[in-house]
């Protein structure tokens, strides 16, 4: 009896010792689907990198998993050992829109990922060359059907949050625009300045001066309600166009079958950090209408399975395929 009590209470420990999260004499990756630089993604993961690492007790280190929509960075985590230490610092429009977009995908958005907590979520907002008459969508719509095939919208991501949406003000308004795709948002804001291109959605610090400096102007922007930031510039629903307030977030998800004990302290610890004024601070000063928010693990499941639902009538509707 003595030798099965101590089998037992043996095997009890070594268990308690596989499952303790976190493993201290190994890092935690935060993946990133994006390149070194990209403020938005890499600069913020950094913020909650450099502080999530003295929280957890071991180190956190960020790694650049950039190409494919995300794919290759999502692949990453899916494929890893679910005890906590690989992260996905992810896009949620590659859970929610992509899979309308890509049918063969080397995992299952909803089986093979465990969602831990929302970090942020930014609206775009639609800007337009100085030079095309009207200040709100409702005369700049009017303005395109007068002249069809006339003005030119961009988009740097195919199938991305900036093409769709516009392809979606094309289809809803009835008025005749021309696509013309670019490889970066770089080059597609540069012909936008020169006047090359009409139309095109952005948000970042960049963007925005240049709206205050009255080198584009800023007629929509995709929320339900308008944004502090910019409380000037109507949503599309309130100008009539509704269906439009679906705003791109990021959150953290971590491989399926991550242990509770790990999910609950990585929920807890962001969500502290994301309370901090600094970091909200820095999110707002590279993209001024992010909205920092965390979440409960159960409520960003479901609000990427409701988006995913929304989407994929309107993406099959819009035709967008990438294979």
């Amino acid at each position: 009896m003595t030798i099965r009590l101590a089998s037992v209470l043996a095997a009890l420990l070594i268990c308690g010792t596989a499952s303790a999260f976190p493993i201290k004499d190994k890092p935690v990756r935060l993946i990133v689907p994006f390149p070194p630089g990209a403020e938005a993604f890499d600069g913020t993961a950094r913020v909650i990198a450099q502080r999530l690492g003295p929280a957890l007790g071991v180190p956190v280190v960020i790694e650049n998993r950039p190409g494919a929509g995300a794919v290759i960075a999502n692949q990453a985590v899916a494929a890893a050992p679910p005890d906590g230490h690989t992260l996905l610092y992810g896009v949620v429009t590659s859970f929610t829109m992509l899979p309308h977009q890509l049918s063969k995908r080397p995992y299952d958005e909803f089986r093979d990922f465990t969602p831990i907590t929302h970090v942020a979520r930014s609206p775009l907002v639609l800007g337009m060359h100085p030079s095309v008459p009207g200040s709100n969508l409702q005369e700049v719509i009017a303005h395109a059907k007068a002249h069809p095939g006339k003005l030119s919208f961009a988009s740097w991501q195919f199938g991305g949050m900036n093409h769709v949406y516009l392809e979606m003000l094309k289809l809803s308004s009835g008025a005749e625009m021309v696509h013309v795709p670019y490889k970066s948002p770089t080059d597609s804001l540069n012909d936008l300045l020169e006047g090359r291109i009409h139309l095109m959605m952005g948000g970042t610090s960049a963007f925005l001066s240049l709206a205050r400096a009255g080198r584009i102007k800023l007629i929509g922007i995709t929320s339900a309600n308008r944004s502090p930031a910019l409380p000037e510039v109507g949503t599309f629903s309130e100008q009539g166009f509704a269906g439009f307030d679906y705003a791109g977030s990021v959150a953290v998800l971590g491989p399926a079958n991550m242990p509770r004990d790990a999910v609950k302290r990585l929920n807890e610890e962001i969500a502290r950090i994301l309370r901090a004024p600094e970091v909200i601070g820095f999110f707002v000063k590279v993209v001024p209408t992010f909205e920092v928010e965390s979440s409960s693990p159960e409520a960003l499941g479901a609000m990427m399975k409701a988006q995913y639902d929304y989407m994929g009538p309107i993406i099959r509707r819009l035709g967008i395929r990438i294979d």
